[in-house]
């Protein structure tokens, strides 16, 4: 996106300089190599996103990436799925700096509710929608994407018990960047940054809220799907 400022603000500058007289038309060549040339990887991913955009992403790519976080919770796997299951969590685990808000959430995990999340990537607004798949209180839930900014998403969340009474949270995500090999050379270490800070910052204020009593739960970790909105 950097890149991509900059190719525009260069353009508009060499331009306006062009026009003046300052710039000699040659010079132009130093834009086309160095700035104007990254526009086209740019649009070939925009393209790959908006041709995917809220359809079939139900089959995992073959290169597909994976990220796993750990971290030990001292509170038992209830608590923790309890706290996951909360009204509030998913607001509290959106790190500030993302520029994403939930625009829909369901109040269960159960299989077939879903959440939506309006925000922006740089200039790019982006609407996520993701479905619950999975559902096994208090070890496991998972959600796909059905829409938003990868080529492919699965998140499994597992609670894991220590056999100390305490809890290993882990976060396995498989994803795919759009616009496949292309798409991982120009993007893949970016978003694996921002996946290691982005899962940092909810495990963070998963210990903070579980282990200083901040956050309690009274409602039940598994209630009838009677009682619940899916």
């Amino acid at each position: 996106m950097i890149c991509v400022i900059r190719a525009v603000v260069m353009s508009i500058g060499f331009l306006v300089a062009l026009l003046r007289g300052t710039f000699p038309p040659l010079f132009g060549l130093t834009i086309l190599t160095n700035d104007l040339l990254w526009w086209i990887p740019f649009a070939m991913i925009l393209w790959d996103a908006a041709k995917h955009r809220g359809g079939d992403r139900l089959t995992a790519p073959a290169m597909c990436s994976h990220f796993v976080k750990e971290s030990k919770i001292n509170a038992s796997p209830e608590v923790v799925f309890r706290f996951h299951e909360s009204r509030d969590a998913l607001q509290q685990l959106i790190p500030p700096w993302e520029n994403m808000k939930p625009a829909e959430s369901a109040a269960s995990l159960q299989v077939g509710s879903r959440v939506v999340l309006h925000g922006r990537i740089g200039l790019l607004p982006i609407r996520w929608v993701a479905i619950h798949t999975e559902y096994d209180p208090p070890r496991l839930f998972a959600d796909r994407q059905e829409s938003g900014p990868f080529a492919y998403w699965y998140h499994r969340h597992r609670f894991l018990g220590d056999g100390q009474g305490g809890t290993m949270l882990r976060d396995e995500v498989d994803y795919a960047i759009p616009l496949g090999t292309v798409g991982r050379w120009l993007g893949g270490w970016f978003v694996r940054r921002k996946l290691e800070a982005m899962f940092c910052y909810r495990h963070e204020t998963t210990r903070r809220l579980i282990e200083s009593a901040e956050w309690t739960s009274t409602k039940p970790a598994s209630a009838p799907p009677s009682a619940k909105a899916v």
